[in-house]
């Protein structure tokens, strides 16, 4: 959809068959639980603030080592490259994260998860920004930069996003046009 070779009907339909929709909403379900337990109210401002501020560390790998992970892995195993860090490496998981939050939402709507799955697609569209800004994995908006006043830009969008699903997405569908082409 967001290369728009495809249409949002087609989305529907295969989201929509009943083992798809079953597993999108299964980890709908734990993505919730896991999200209230560790954050909290999704539509509290606060909430929001530290969410984002804990996504765009994520985002630009500047959260602290994960020393006691990456002992637990052996020297051989491919995963232990990453093992000590807590970031995405592969750009593509980004968008992966947004489709499954677009579809949660085409299948719920506006339920009670709403406020979460908008709050977590605009961390996408923020982290997403920032981690290609930051962490140079692929192309992104020209104004993004691994500096302060993009920080703060982002920062502030993702606040607007947060309580607006469709520019949320919009943004994550541009991130990708870049991603893939060099412009949205």
């Amino acid at each position: 959809m967001a290369l728009t070779t495809g249409t949002r009907e087609r989305f529907l339909e295969a989201i929509r068959a009943a083992d798809v929709a079953a597993a999108i909403v299964e980890v709908d379900d734990l993505v919730g639980r896991l999200f209230a337990d560790h954050f909290g109210d999704a539509g509290d401002p606060h909430t929001q603030r530290d969410y984002f501020e804990a996504t765009f560390a994520f985002a630009t790998d500047s959260l602290p080592p994960a020393d006691e992970r990456a002992g637990r892995i052996d020297d051989s195993d491919p995963r232990k490259a990453t093992a000590g860090r807590h970031t995405l490496d592969g750009d593509l998981m980004w968008f992966a994260w947004a489709l499954h939050t677009e579809a949660a939402h085409a299948l719920l709507g506006d339920d009670a998860g709403h406020a979460r799955r908008a709050l977590q697609l605009a961390g996408v569209a923020m982290g997403c920004g920032a981690n290609f800004a930051w962490r140079s994995h692929r192309r992104t908006r020209a104004e993004y930069r691994a500096d302060a006043a993009t920080e703060a830009l982002l920062k502030r969008l993702a606040m607007a996003w947060a309580s607006d699903f469709a520019a949320a997405t919009a943004e994550v569908h541009a991130l990708f046009r870049i991603r893939e082409w060099g412009q949205a």
